[in-house]
């Protein structure tokens, strides 16, 4: 796995954390990647489907309009057209 970041504790005194208090550090670090994991990934997902959205509607070299939009905008066009 990969490493997200470091989580550093200080004290005065040398072995100031007990092997449970070391145990529960242990369990916050990892809680704490696994958020950032997961907000990456939500954040991933959203980006993707953003893309994937644009390239339904638009060339993905020149980000010109494709054929799809712009026959729904012609579709569009046409039924206010018939509505007037």
């Amino acid at each position: 796995s990969a490493v997200l970041g470091c989580l550093t504790m200080y004290a005065r005194d040398a072995n100031a954390f007990d092997v449970e208090e070391v145990r529960l550090l242990e369990e916050l670090a990892n809680d704490l990647a696994y958020g950032m994991q997961m907000l990456r990934t939500r954040d991933a997902h959203a980006a993707a489907a953003e893309q994937a959205s644009f390239l339904q509607q638009y060339d993905s070299l020149t980000h010109l309009p494709n054929r799809l939009l712009l026959r729904d905008r012609v579709e569009h066009a046409l039924a206010l057209a018939r509505n007037q």
